[in-house]
């Protein structure tokens, strides 16, 4: 009887760890991986780096990326809706036509990135960067995007005015935008 109890103790520690974050290993390195059209999602890759990588068509719905190096990576057509990328080192990275739908992307640095036709609905771009960067047909609808940063970026104004939130927005021609009380 008493093997029994151990065994089911095991049993559950096992299947709980699978579950309790503080159990989770992170800090991976993918680095110059082809992780196309790979399923990730649900996974914490916090603090991981992704450099050079292939995610092109990846599905990374529900995962975390947090204070991870993206650096180079190639997220063309990913789906990465409901995910945490805060605090992410993104540099040359492609995200074009990816999906960040409900992610959460405070004060993210995308200056001078191609983000031609991201959907970035309903997502929190908080504090968000977005200096030089194409968002020819980006998708803001819903978004937070309260203290962006559009210096010198390429986009439609109305896009911005989709959001749900713009207050104290820097718009692309630089003079800063501010909800009247």
């Amino acid at each position: 009887m008493k093997k029994i109890f151990i065994y089911l103790f095991l049993i559950l520690f096992f299947i709980s760890c699978k579950y309790i974050p503080f159990f989770q290993k992170t800090d991976f390195i993918f680095d110059d991986q082809d992780l196309s059209k790979k399923d990730l999602s649900y996974k914490n890759y916090k603090g991981s780096s992704f450099k050079n990588c292939d995610l092109k068509y990846s599905i990374l719905t529900f995962t975390k990326l947090n204070n991870c190096d993206l650096t180079n990576a190639d997220f063309s057509y990913a789906d990465l809706s409901n995910s945490d990328l805060r605090n992410a080192v993104i540099k040359d990275t492609n995200f074009f036509w990816a999906n960040l739908n409900k992610s959460k992307l405070q004060n993210i640095d995308f200056s001078g990135l191609n983000l031609t036709k991201v959907n970035f609905s309903q997502s929190d771009l908080r504090g968000t960067k977005f200096n030089n960067s194409d968002l020819t047909q980006a998708v803001f609808y819903g978004a937070n995007l309260d203290g962006a940063d559009f210096k010198n970026a390429i986009i439609d104004i109305n896009q911005i005015f989709n959001a749900k939130s713009f207050n104290n927005v820097v718009m692309p021609y630089g003079t800063r935008y501010k909800k009247k009380k």
